[in-house]
This record gives C-alpha cells, sequence and structure tokens, in this order.
C-alpha cells in the first residue's frame, strides 16, 4: 500500500532537514482541517499543511512567536 501524501512529504523535509532523523519512524498523531500532525521518532511533531491559506497563517505564527520567545522565561 502506498504512503500518504503527509507522510511522503513528511519524510522528504526530514531528510532534506534532518538527515540524522531520515531512519525514524513516522506516525500521524491526528488530522485536523487544514493540517496534520505527525511523530516523528519518539520526540518530534511536525505539524503540515493541508493548503497554501494554512501556510500564510503558520508563517504568520512563526513571525509571532519569534517575538514572544525573547520574553518568555526559560523552563525550570
Amino acid at each position: 500500500m502506498p504512503e500518504a501524501p503527509a507522510l511522503a512529504a513528511a519524510r522528504r523535509l526530514i531528510l532534506a532537514n534532518l538527515p540524522q532523523r531520515a531512519g525514524d519512524p513516522l506516525r500521524v498523531l491526528g488530522e485536523g482541517r487544514d493540517h496534520v500532525s505527525l511523530l516523528v521518532g519518539e520526540d518530534l511533531v511536525l505539524r503540515l499543511p493541508r493548503a497554501r491559506r494554512p501556510l500564510r497563517r503558520l508563517a504568520q505564527e512563526a513571525r509571532v512567536l519569534a517575538c514572544v520567545a525573547g520574553r518568555v522565561p526559560p523552563s525550570p
């Protein structure tokens, strides 16, 4: 049975950006209306958007998180 498109896309992203994790197992954690969440190995979660509109929203979230990150104290 062929891999679901989200799993295939995740494998390509991992291979290109985290080659040391390329052999880790992938598991679907959940699916939303506009995204799918995947577990890579035991400790990395990928959230992949399903359409371009969510891509813009993720880019906005990344900008907001970058601004907030400097103001949040580190966890103990």
